[in-house]
């Protein structure tokens, strides 16, 4: 959870994470898409079925259903305690660039690099367990 959210610093080598539309609820930015004629790309990943996140998706809307404003009321929560979190639970340093690609990363591979060279390896894209 310390991770999550904008980054609030930026480190040499990474693109920082930013939510600029994270308070406005997806139907409204869609809406605001359609009328106004912006064009998106309206498809879904072939693997969208299986993603865990669709049962906490459902989760959070049938609370938000129940209680309106409660999504945003985690989102407030988080930001108050992002922080302390941050503070609690330092990010693993970089320290190293990956040896295929030159990215930072932790390891000598970095975890994009290591999952290509797999689905190289392996023929295809891995199957998904659980």
């Amino acid at each position: 959870m310390a991770r999550l959210g904008p980054h609030s610093t930026v480190k040499e080598g990474l693109v920082p994470r930013v939510f600029p539309l994270r308070l406005v609820p997806e139907k409204e930015v869609m809406l605001y898409a359609i009328l106004n004629g912006i064009e998106f790309d309206a498809g879904w990943c072939p693997y969208y079925s299986r993603a865990q996140r669709n049962e906490f998706r459902d989760i959070l809307n049938s609370v938000e259903e129940r209680s309106p404003g409660t999504k945003f009321s985690i989102v407030r929560f988080y930001d108050g305690i992002r922080d302390i979190l941050a503070d609690a639970y330092q990010a693993e340093g970089l320290g190293g660039h990956c040896r295929v690609c030159g990215s930072p990363s932790s390891s000598d591979v970095c975890p994009v690099c290591s999952f290509l060279e797999r689905v190289k390896g392996s023929g295809g894209v891995p199957e998904q367990k659980g």
